[in-house]
């Protein structure tokens, strides 16, 4: 995958409108419509802005690592999902995902208490 594919594969994935990612990178819709009709990579200079809008890694965007190269199959969709939650939302999820864990830890502590009388 090209480093255009993987830029425009970004916005597509993390539905981010072109004008959000024109006006993020200081350059014009246009010129970011002309990149994805020509197949034209991004300017060297942009490359770090575009990391920190799409959150991902200079290596990842660059094609130097794919996302499938270190993530399973259900943490890509459960991290593609995550990252189109609000902020609020994701409060909410990590939150619940903690609530969940202690809970857990708490069922294995009984658990293992139990085994041991």
């Amino acid at each position: 995958m090209t480093v255009n594919e993987r830029f425009f594969k970004l916005i597509d994935d993390q539905k981010i409108s072109q004008k959000t990612v024109a006006n993020k990178l200081n350059v014009s819709e246009k010129t970011l419509s002309a990149w994805r009709t020509r197949g034209t990579d991004l300017p060297a200079k942009l490359i770090i802005p575009a990391c920190r809008l799409f959150n991902v890694t200079i290596e990842f965007l660059l094609g130097n690592i794919e996302i499938t190269d270190v993530l399973l199959d259900d943490e890509v969709v459960l991290l593609n999902n995550y990252r189109q939650l609000s902020l609020y939302d994701k409060v909410i999820i990590n939150g619940e995902i903690a609530r969940f864990l202690k809970e857990q830890q708490n069922k294995k502590g009984i658990a293992s208490a139990k085994k041991a009388v």
